[in-house]
């Protein structure tokens, strides 16, 4: 089970990381093994 802080940690590490790139978050989550609905 996902908690909120593991959500924060993820979509923080999206913007670090895969959204300076361009990437969406669909391709960061499947590239992370994340269900997109969790997290979009």
């Amino acid at each position: 089970m996902y908690s909120s802080e593991d959500f924060e940690r993820l979509f923080i590490r999206y913007k670090g990381e895969a959204y300076r790139q361009g990437e969406s978050v669909q391709t960061f989550c499947r590239r992370n093994n994340v269900p997109y609905n969790l997290l979009g």
